[in-house]
């Protein structure tokens, strides 16, 4: 196991400045904090989150020892934790992604299924203290209000999801207007200029603003295209966002028909492929797609990947920075970040 001193010997300096600058003191300047902490990363030195946090305690003259080093992950969806990670991959990322980061943190990780019927809200209150678990992730995924029932003073809380209109709490989101955003601007580099927006609105509601946003801004906005500076707007598009009901292959096929575009958008990397096959629509001669939430799971289609792991691995980070500045309950004013994914280029689209 790497130890400081190997640190503090590889790098020229003392223990304490190797702790100091591993804790991110104000004391040590910005860039021999980086230099420390590659050389950390480099030798696999990994923080004991006990230790940390026992150290927290006495320099704050506390006398309770802190709880053993465990973070609750949450579920709150309707089929328990094992059916929803085989039936929902980027759930399943998600989970890998905070587990991970665990792991790195030196923390343990134990699932929940708030909505199992055999543990109610009250009973897993008493088995959070009773374990002495005070970090939980909630994995909400687009729930935004949910009547969650936990003893919120008595935990450090973090989700993944927008969870505006719950209780306040840090949180991180996909960052759907820059995604939309990169995701139109690779399609127009490949010379798409009628790009058309088509999904079904069950999809994503909770962002479906955010995305119509960057849809229209991106049309609006004039920049610089292969040197050139002129208006990169395409011909104005009919969105095509329907209920579930009405997301039907003669439905997309009018909207296809009537609005011609030479470039899709969606979520929906199942149906428009195959209806378009139908009609003799060639992809991506005819029309290119591009999804907003590719997967690795089906290279083939290009898109952004919205890197579920990093959304999980980032909401670890905020509980753990709560447990090792012991601060629980709901904070009055929550961090919210939003964390963009990356575009992949794959055989439906033309190439830039």
């Amino acid at each position: 196991m790497t130890t400081l001193r190997q640190i503090a010997d590889k790098a020229g300096t003392t223990i304490a400045t190797v702790s100091r600058a591993l804790s991110g003191s104000a004391e040590i300047s910005a860039e021999r904090k980086r230099e420390i902490r590659k050389i950390a990363e480099e030798l696999g030195y990994r923080r004991n989150p006990h230790v940390s946090t026992l150290m927290r305690h006495i320099q704050q003259g506390r006398r309770d020892l802190p709880n053993k080093a465990t973070v609750a992950l949450l579920l709150t969806s309707k089929l328990p934790p094992a059916l929803t990670r085989n039936n929902q991959v980027f759930i399943h990322r998600r989970f890998l992604g905070m587990e991970k980061r665990l792991a790195e943190r030196g923390y343990e990780a134990v699932t929940f299924w708030y909505n199992d019927p055999d543990c109610q809200p009250a009973r897993l209150n008493k088995i959070l203290r009773a374990r002495g678990i005070r970090g939980v992730v909630l994995v909400l995924f687009g729930q935004s209000a949910v009547n969650i029932e936990l003893d919120w003073e008595n935990l450090a809380v973090a989700t993944q999801s927008n969870f505006a209109l719950g209780p306040s709490m840090h949180r991180v989101t996909e960052d759907y207007f820059a995604n939309t955003v990169s995701a139109m601007s690779h399609l127009w580099k490949s010379g798409c200029r009628r790009i058309g927006l088509a999904y079904k609105s069950i999809h994503i509601p909770s962002a479906r603003f955010n995305i119509t946003a960057a849809y229209r801004r991106f049309s609006e906005l004039e920049g610089v295209v292969d040197g050139i500076n002129a208006r990169r707007s395409p011909r104005r598009i009919a969105i095509h966002v329907v209920p579930p009901d009405e997301w039907t292959e003669e439905t997309f096929l009018a909207w296809f028909h009537r609005e011609k575009p030479d470039a899709i958008l969606t979520f929906d990397w199942g149906s428009i492929p195959r209806w378009l096959a139908k009609a003799g629509v060639r992809v991506p001669d005819d029309v290119s797609i591009a999804v907003l939430n590719r997967c690795p799971s089906a290279p083939e289609y290009s898109g952004i990947d919205p890197e579920p792991e990093r959304l999980g691995a980032t909401s670890v980070d905020l509980v753990i920075e709560q447990l090792e500045s012991n601060e629980t309950g709901l904070p009055e004013n929550p961090k919210i970040l939003t964390l963009p994914g990356r575009w992949v280029a794959g055989l439906t689209t033309r190439p830039a």
